[in-house]
């Protein structure tokens, strides 16, 4: 059995799914058995990959390469039928597809905040409360983004079926797993809810847990409602200080999990290191037989700099290398490979 190694091919540093062809195979060669695709849905009016306005229409970036959002619904059959083939393209090299799933929260302006406002969260005048954060003391609000309340909503047998009907309709074009964005922030009940209906129709569908950030008992609550792998913090960690591994040590055995040397909200690793391609091949070594599963993103491989941004990032943000390591990666994944103690946390 091959160990989770996921190769996330930002989508808006390729743009046309016709051009994701073409990485199949390069990824194949490295050793990778997963391909992690961010939203790949028609954002609202930020732009930002994480604010999804429709969940059945693309970013016209992936279908057409232009960024004309005039024709969203006239651009849908051929998105499908894109997306269907770059699954089974990938299947055919023994590589699962994974797709975003954002659950938590809509764009502000999603035609559902109109449909469907019971499926929102209110402020106290009645208004669809956005979500938010805070930065010390100070609370952040994203205005760009609507609050779901899958949690209390009065319609909440049909926003649940809502989320199960779209996750299956990607399945049926060959989607194979689903990294959950902000899970702990989704409610336990409604992904035991969608993980059993998934897996009863595609027992092969996988289900990743996003739970950087949150507590411990957070991460446990979540990995319990039936999520194959979780993700955890070892891309922070020094390996001195003892955080890391009291924390860890609350789970690890458990719930497998993924880390990853940089992902599309950290800064890129090769400008943390300063272009040292040694130090890149240590990273990803570690990362790799440390944790049952890894990650990198697009350009990892390649020394890449410039870090991804979900709103601004485009085909034309392609570096010229900065080295190239996919060698010792390939190394590195076929070692994983060969002993299981290396595919356990």
């Amino acid at each position: 059995m091959e160990a989770v190694k996921i190769y996330n091919l930002y989508p808006k540093l390729i743009g046309k799914m016709e051009n994701w062809m073409g990485h199949i195979d390069r990824v194949r060669d490295m050793g990778f058995n997963y391909i992690y695709l961010n939203p790949l849905h028609a954002p609202g009016f930020s732009g930002s990959d994480y604010a999804v306005k429709d969940y059945y229409l693309y970013h016209p970036l992936f279908v057409t390469g232009e960024m004309d959002f005039s024709n969203l619904e006239g651009q849908k059959e051929t998105g499908d039928r894109l997306l269907a083939e770059f699954c089974e393209q990938s299947k055919k090299k023994g590589i699962k597809v994974l797709m975003d799933l954002v659950i938590n929260h809509t764009a502000i302006d999603s035609p559902l905040t109109k449909e469907h406002p019971d499926w929102y969260m209110k402020n106290h005048d009645g208004s669809i409360k956005n979500p938010g954060a805070l930065d010390g003391t100070n609370w952040i609000s994203w205005g760009d983004l609507a609050q779901i309340d899958n949690e209390n909503s009065i319609d909440k047998d049909n926003l649940w079926d809502y989320w199960l009907d779209m996750m299956t309709h990607y399945c049926n074009l060959g989607i194979r797993g689903f990294r959950c964005d902000a899970a702990y922030h989704v409610p336990s009940k409604l992904w035991r809810f969608l993980i059993k209906k998934i897996k009863a129709k595609f027992p092969d569908a996988e289900f990743f847990a996003e739970t950087l950030g949150c507590q411990t008992h957070e991460l446990i609550e979540t990995a319990d409602t039936g999520f194959d792998y979780v993700m955890n913090s070892f891309k922070w960690w020094n390996m001195r200080d003892e955080w890391f591994i009291r924390l860890y040590k609350e789970w690890a055995g458990k719930y497998p999990s993924i880390t990853f040397p940089e992902n599309h909200d950290t800064i890129r690793y090769a400008e943390e290191v300063q272009g040292n391609k040694n130090m890149a091949v240590m990273k990803y070594a570690l990362s790799s037989y440390f944790c049952a599963g890894v990650a990198i993103t697009v350009g990892f491989e390649f020394g890449f700099k410039r870090k991804i941004d979900v709103v601004q990032t485009n085909p034309s943000w392609w570096e010229v290398p900065g080295y190239d390591i996919t060698e010792d990666i390939k190394k590195i994944n076929s070692i994983k490979d060969t002993y299981n103690i290396l595919k356990e946390d």
